[in-house]
């Protein structure tokens, strides 16, 4: 038998002794230091259901004070691998998730001499996230990761941060990158002692992401067809009044605009807060049309009218066009 086999089943039945359950420390009132990180690989942000889809690679270190030996009593062997369920493992979870369930991929724990425990696995985390699309499509979102001990407090683990900035973007860039309808602008990751006046607080490491929607599809799709078509409305206006198709000009890029905000409508997500101002510039400029359309049909009729010459202007129209009741335009001609 190898020296390493050796080693793993003298460490592991150690460890039946001792039992799995508990801290892996000598003294109870002694914290076990728990390094946490995370690296995003891809994601996903459900904005209908309001719930962000990360598949990361977590990172735990830490120390057990069961798995130590020394190297040269074992062929000079310094690092060992073992199954997770095997030893003890830090019980970290995402406290705001959308699901119980969290899948993860099976990965070995390592162990070295010194009793550190490095341990990677990948695992796929759906977090509620809340959205706002005052500026859709050209929004910013801001979501939110809570990670921490379910059971234990600060006093028994005592959780880090792995990475300066929380989160490695730069080993899976590329997948996340292209495979993604938002970019990461920014990463802010914080420390609190949850809640902070409390003896028994817990260890919490927030994740903050600040998410931009990629424009392109968004400003080929609502953006340079809104320009196009409002730029169409003056259009109504330049025609002769002989042309009857003034007014299905008109009708014809309202019924446009109703396409684009029924489209709006299906992109953007619904939230009782905010509305997009996009919408409300769409609703905006559907009142301009209607309000050409009309006045449009007032040219026509009155364009194509019987040729009276001694019928007066009306009153509601000459005040529309002078803003005077008493304007001589009531005058008969």
């Amino acid at each position: 038998i190898s020296a390493e086999k050796e080693l793993i089943n003298r460490l592991l039945a150690r460890y039946d002794r001792v039992g799995r359950g508990g801290r892996p420390v000598l003294n109870a009132s002694s914290p076990v230091n728990v390094s946490f990180g995370l690296g995003l690989i891809q994601m996903d942000l459900n904005e209908k259901e309001k719930i962000l889809t990360m598949s990361m690679w977590t990172r735990h270190t830490w120390v057990d004070e069961y798995l130590r030996w020394k190297p040269e009593r074992y062929d000079g062997v310094t690092e060992i691998r073992v199954e997770p369920h095997q030893i003890w493992v830090p019980d970290i979870q995402l406290y705001n998730t959308a699901d119980v369930d969290i899948p993860a991929r099976a990965a070995l724990a390592v162990v070295r001499y010194d009793g550190t425990v490095s341990w990677y696995p990948h695992c796929i985390f759906r977090s509620s996230c809340s959205i706002d699309v005052a500026n859709f499509p050209f929004d910013e979102q801001r979501c939110n990761m809570a990670f921490g001990s379910w059971t234990h407090n600060a006093k028994e683990i005592d959780l880090q941060m792995a990475f300066s900035g929380g989160i490695d973007l730069s080993t899976f860039h590329a997948d996340h990158m292209d495979s993604s309808a938002w970019d990461v602008c920014d990463v802010n990751a914080t420390r609190q002692l949850v809640p902070p006046d409390d003896e028994n607080h817990y260890s919490v490491l927030t994740f903050q992401l600040l998410l931009r929607r990629k424009i392109v599809f968004s400003s080929y799709i609502l953006t340079l067809p809104c320009v196009f078509l409002a730029s169409l409305t003056l259009v109504t206006f330049w025609l002769p009044p002989e042309r009857p198709d003034r007014t299905a000009l008109g009708m014809s890029t309202f019924s446009s605009f109703m396409v684009l905000l029924l489209i709006l409508v299906e992109s953007a997500p619904p939230t009782a807060n905010t509305v997009p101002k996009l919408g409300v510039y769409y609703c905006f400029i559907m009142v301009i049309i209607m309000l050409s359309i009309i006045l449009s049909s007032m040219v026509v009729n009155i364009a194509r009218g019987p040729s009276n010459k001694t019928s007066p202007v009306p009153r509601f129209l000459a005040f529309v066009s002078t803003m005077d009741p008493q304007s001589p335009l009531n005058i008969n001609a």
